[in-house]
């Protein structure tokens, strides 16, 4: 697997490579979990909003307006943040 783009997943194979299950006759991949931990689900995370969270505000000089009428705020995340390492 490979970030293609910044933005995308993509699957990396080579020339050779060849997909199939189990090649080695070997199952390797480990069954399911019986429990699943709803705390990390990555899955349900909006990206774009934390993309959003991490750039920083652009800067206003004197030739835009005062008034701030066009501004967007910035999108919020919901809940808190963590910083999640593997152990």
């Amino acid at each position: 697997m490979e970030l293609y783009q910044g933005k995308h997943l993509r699957l990396a194979v080579t020339k050779w490579g060849k997909l199939s299950s189990y090649p080695d006759q070997v199952p390797s991949t480990p069954p399911p979990p019986l429990q699943i931990n709803k705390e990390l689900n990555y899955s349900a995370v909006d990206l774009n909003l934390v993309v959003g969270e991490m750039k920083s505000p652009p800067t206003e000089d004197s030739s835009s307006s005062s008034s701030g009428r066009n501004r967007i705020p910035p999108p919020s995340v919901e809940g808190p943040i963590r910083d999640v390492g593997l152990d």
